[in-house]
């Protein structure tokens, strides 16, 4: 296992998809933002996947953990976020984690993002 300090220089397509695995197997993420609406990567951006951290601080805990396990280098500069770099060089898809994204209504639904089931969460 890797520890907070061995950080990869970038994740091959393999890596990615088993760090994708276990945030997902981790059941406390639900994929929000672009992805959840289906229109991420409009007009050749990069689009990040937003991932809603449910449980607050212990569920960014336990992210934070499987980021450092899979040695994803990653930063916050808020409380409750944490980001890996937004760089298609280093990993496909650039990941965004937080607490700070609150959905008040709307539906759970399945969602499949680079091979990998996720439950995501569209706002009504």
């Amino acid at each position: 296992m890797l520890t907070a300090t061995d950080k990869k220089p970038f994740l091959t397509n393999a890596e990615f998809m088993a760090f994708l695995q276990d945030l997902a197997a981790s059941k406390i993420v639900r994929v929000v933002g672009s992805y959840a609406k289906g229109t991420q990567n409009i007009k050749g951006t990069l689009s990040d996947l937003d991932l809603w951290v449910l449980r607050d601080r212990e569920g960014m805990d336990v992210v934070k953990s499987i980021f450092d396990a899979h040695g994803v280098e990653w930063d916050s500069e808020i409380t409750g976020h944490v980001a890996t770099p937004r760089d298609a060089q280093y990993m496909p898809i650039p990941v965004e984690a937080s607490y700070l994204f609150r959905c008040k209504t709307g539906r759970t639904f399945p969602l499949s993002v680079y091979g990998v089931p996720f439950l995501a969460y569209k706002q009504d």
